[in-house]
């Protein structure tokens, strides 16, 4: 399950390069670093995503999922 969420992003030579905040209930978690980034192709839906594993500054871990078609930022399982 993925939960919609809003993302601050660095935009250097694309919108949206990398993660640097995400909102979850209302609240600010800053990226204190970007674990792993990689692409991922969906043939069941015909998308192009790009996943972010990162920690946080209170040092938690989360997946950011970037849908490049729809411009949308997810959350996966959060808890």
């Amino acid at each position: 399950m993925m939960k919609t969420i809003r993302v601050k992003t660095y935009a250097g030579y694309r919108a949206d390069q990398e993660p640097r905040a995400f909102i979850l209930d209302g609240k600010e978690f800053k990226v204190g670093e970007i674990l792993g980034q990689y692409y991922e192709y969906d043939i069941h839906d015909d998308k192009l995503y790009r996943r972010y594993r990162v920690k946080t500054e209170d040092e938690n871990i989360y997946e950011l999922i970037y849908d490049e078609e729809e411009e949308r930022w997810y959350l996966k399982n959060p808890s």
